[in-house]
């Protein structure tokens, strides 16, 4: 995973968890300037890393959602060094 796509993911993830209602696909296509597809893969993607923290539902108009949990950063899969990399350097920009 890039340094791009897996800082968008942390951007994703936060943005998951801050919202009360969770985001759909249109708001993080409109989000992050993507299109819907590219959409559709962000949620897999959030819905790896974070496997047991993502709940996955329908709102009223019938349309997904998904709402990150808090999850300790403990227990994320990530799969290799250069993802602790760019974990390590977006802390590293926040802080």
């Amino acid at each position: 995973m890039s340094f791009e796509k897996a800082r968008d993911l942390l951007a994703l993830a936060d943005h998951a968890a801050a919202q009360y209602r969770g985001v759909s696909l249109q708001e993080i296509a409109e989000r992050f300037g993507v299109s819907h597809r590219t959409a559709q893969r962000m949620t897999a993607a959030l819905e790896q890393a974070f496997p047991h923290a993502v709940e996955v539902f329908e709102d009223e108009e019938r349309r997904k959602r998904w709402k990150l949990r808090e999850q300790p950063i403990a227990r994320m899969r990530l799969g290799g060094d250069a993802e602790l990399e760019a974990l390590d350097y977006a802390v590293a920009r926040l802080a």
